[in-house]
């Protein structure tokens, strides 16, 4: 088959490679045909060195596609069926893993470093981690499972209540996924805060009215006007990095407000006086996992499902697999390509 081979930074080849099999072993265990996957920030991280990802691995979490052939153990989905494919593997027998919280697993795995990813035309996953797709729902569409787990997640860890504000900083997938389950949880205001108007032009077509360039213009200034000088009742930071916005976020929050930190953060400085004055809570959101009986992806994909969320809003390019690293290098430039989410197609051609 082909792939999209990782062979160092800045480093991805487009090459034929083994196709996956299942063995004896594999018996509860599902080869799928990739129909969709998304570019994730977390990918551009692992293609410029930031993380640390095997020689040869096929990148891409983010994935949907048709269940080719399964083991002679799985039960949930036949050859034929369109699903989604949750990309986190914890031990299983950890006191995380047992409790819920797979996601803290210090032993947790993941499809696209330790496991074949979707920038291929086959993967396999493990049986309990592949969803059926209602008819309804796009394999794009699916592919943006993930960032809406993550947003799912968040609202977990930061409940947000009927007639709360909520700013979100980032208008990436994860900013805007996080921004439309927070609307869909009952938020009376959401503005989406970024730094590329193109960008921001994605939010506003994604059904989002407040949006605004904390580049051209004073930040908190601008979210107290848009809370009559009261301040928000909750921030999610979906930048991170070194990014000024955790900063940014504690100035626009009301005193008592809460943060939520989902993006991956370097470093950052806070003003320490701000902060007690106003006494926020500020909650570290990684990634997903369980809520009461059923997954946060599971129910990613029932809102997904339910149309309470646009998936397919978030979409704005979409490449064939054999463009994979034009795809990485547009990921990195948001403001020459307006990138919000880049979907590849391993098995499809677009004319």
């Amino acid at each position: 088959m082909k792939a999209g081979v990782f062979y160092g930074p800045y480093d991805v080849r487009y090459e034929e490679v083994d196709d996956p099999i299942l063995t004896g072993e594999d018996e509860l265990d599902v080869l799928i045909k990739v129909e969709a996957a998304g570019i994730c920030g977390s990918d551009i991280n692992m293609y410029t060195g930031g993380y640390a990802v095997p020689e040869k691995a096929i990148l891409g979490h983010e994935l949907s596609g048709t269940v080719v052939k399964t083991g002679e153990g799985v039960t949930n989905v036949k050859p034929g069926d369109r699903v989604g494919i949750q990309p986190l593997f914890g031990c299983g027998t950890c006191v995380y893993c047992r409790t819920g919280d797979y996601h803290i697993c210090q032993s947790l795995l993941h499809v696209g470093i330790a496991h074949s990813g979707g920038f291929a035309e086959y993967s396999k996953a493990p049986a309990k981690n592949v969803y059926r797709l209602p008819d309804h729902l796009t394999f794009e569409e699916a592919s943006l499972l993930d960032c809406y787990a993550v947003a799912v997640h968040a609202l977990k860890k930061v409940p947000v209540s009927v007639g709360d504000t909520v700013v979100v900083f980032g208008a990436g997938a994860v900013g805007l996924s996080t921004a439309q389950a927070t609307l869909a949880a009952g938020a009376s205001k959401v503005a989406v805060i970024g730094i590329h108007d193109n960008v921001l032009e994605v939010a506003n077509k994604a059904g989002f009215e407040h949006t605004f360039n904390s580049l051209k213009g004073d930040v908190k200034q601008y979210i107290m006007e848009f809370t009559n000088g009261a301040g928000a009742d909750i921030a999610f930071d979906t930048v991170g990095r070194d990014a000024p916005t955790l900063r940014q976020a504690l100035n626009v929050i009301r005193p008592g407000g809460v943060i939520g930190s989902l993006g991956y953060r370097y470093s950052g400085t806070l003003d320490y006086t701000e902060a007690f004055a106003k006494e926020p809570v500020i909650i570290f959101i990684s990634s997903y996992s369980v809520w009461g009986v059923k997954t946060e992806f599971e129910i990613a994909l029932q809102i997904m499902a339910n149309k309470r969320v646009d998936a397919n809003a978030l979409i704005t390019h979409r490449i064939e697999l054999k463009d994979i690293n034009k795809g990485l290098e547009m990921m990195m430039d948001k403001t020459q390509y307006g990138v919000v989410k880049i979907v590849v197609l391993p098995n499809s051609t677009i004319n």
